[in-house]
């Protein structure tokens, strides 16, 4: 079955345009620092699965992941692969990194250069004042939403792919993001990653 499916694949892309290819960075911890040492393997294998069950399934574009080591340490991170993503205009966004210290020493360049900055596990409140290309996923769902819709209304973004898990947080931001965009005329795809 897998070859049948990669020889139809192999097919097609002969036939075809080249997909469109969108690019991400992923900051990872990797340090003595971090005292759980298992952590960046989990990141690391998360974000293949990911990658590989959007492009497995998605054929309109792919997704592509740049992953940088952020040492758990922002003045590491600005001066090694911060400077890199930021150079990249190609990327759209990036995920990470996972502690708030980190986060809050990286966030003006990303503010400066209006990049996306995508932290699910940076918990400080400072980090979401007056830093409109940061989101954190930690919050209530309505307040992310807000800030969600807000944002793409400020950048006249009307259409948005919505990536998300079948947990009940990721089903009620879903929900709650297509009620709100639909009042303001944004086109939500959304699809499942698990």
């Amino acid at each position: 079955n897998a070859k049948v499916r990669l020889e139809q694949q192999r097919a097609n892309e002969q036939h075809t345009t080249p997909p469109i290819v969108k690019t991400i960075a992923m900051l990872i911890p990797v340090s003595a620092r971090i005292s759980e040492r298992s952590m960046p393997i989990g990141f690391l294998a998360a974000v293949g699965e990911a990658q590989r069950a959007w492009n497995n399934t998605r054929h309109d574009w792919l997704l592509q992941t740049i992953v940088g080591n952020d040492e758990n340490d922002p003045n590491i991170a600005n001066k090694n692969v911060v400077k890199q993503i930021i150079d990249r205009r190609s990327i759209i966004g990036t995920v990470g990194p996972y502690s708030s210290h980190v986060a809050k020493g990286i966030l003006p360049t990303y503010t400066r250069n209006k990049m996306t900055l995508i932290s699910g596990t940076s918990t400080s409140i400072d980090l979401g004042r007056g830093h409109p290309f940061f989101f954190r996923t930690v919050s209530g769902n309505n307040i992310q939403v807000d800030n969600v819709i807000n944002f793409l209304r400020k950048k006249r973004i009307d259409k948005v792919e919505l990536l998300h898990g079948k947990r009940a947080f990721s089903i009620s931001f879903k929900e709650d993001l297509l009620a709100k965009a639909n009042k303001y005329n944004i086109r939500v795809n959304s699809s499942e990653l698990t």
